[in-house]
């Protein structure tokens, strides 16, 4: 007797819900915690996060690949890791004073000027501000999160804030959803506060034309 059948364990499913996190944080490709201890010491990788996974109790540490084991072995991905580690410690300290968030900007202004010489000489003024600061001024902005939310699948374009409140309209009215929280979220700078104004205006048409 013989039997076709699928199985499909916790590293697949793993693997699923990862994979569309590669866009949100800019990397070709994302792997889980298991994967990366698996080929630790072979492979370039460097820490991006610990996210909450549908299906799992525990946040799940992920990590970019960015290289081989040349690349690995190269003293650019040695400083990298190194600012890498940094960065993520002060991050889940919570340390983001005046003087860390200005040598994170000088870092940023470095990495441009390396691509385009020049770009220093143009800065007349500039601001940095830290989580600490963006939830300041906005209440919304919780740790500095500017996308209002998460980007994992249950959260994404019609489904924000959650489902069946994926338009700019509450129900109330006058009030609208116009944050990064609403569709389609914070990655399309200024399309919530569009949606919103929009709907702002057909409301108001309608209502004259009663």
């Amino acid at each position: 007797m013989r039997f076709d059948y699928t199985a499909m364990g916790d590293p697949v499913n793993l693997a699923s819900r990862l994979e569309g996190q590669s866009r949100h944080y800019g990397t070709a490709i994302i792997v889980g915690s298991s994967t990366e201890a698996a080929v630790r010491g072979k492979f370039a990788m460097l820490e991006l996060d610990l996210i909450r996974v549908k299906g799992k109790a525990q946040p799940e540490r992920v990590f970019a690949l960015l290289g081989d084991a040349r690349a690995l072995a190269s003293a650019g991905f040695g400083s990298l890791l190194r600012l890498n580690v940094e960065m993520l410690e002060a991050y889940r300290a919570q340390r983001w004073d005046a003087a860390e968030t200005e040598r994170f900007g000088d870092r940023i202004q470095a990495r441009i000027e390396a691509l385009a010489p020049g770009f220093g000489d143009r800065v007349l003024a500039r601001r940095v501000l830290g989580p600490h600061e963006l939830q300041a001024r906005n209440a919304s902005l919780v740790g500095g999160a500017v996308n209002g939310g998460t980007s994992q699948l249950h959260q994404m374009l019609v489904l924000r804030p959650w489902p069946g409140k994926g338009r700019p309209g509450t129900g109330l009215r006058g009030l609208y959803l116009a944050s990064s929280s609403a569709h389609p979220g914070g990655g399309v700078h200024g399309a919530p506060g569009a949606n919103a104004a929009r709907a702002a205006l057909l409301d108001r048409r309608r209502r004259r034309e009663r």
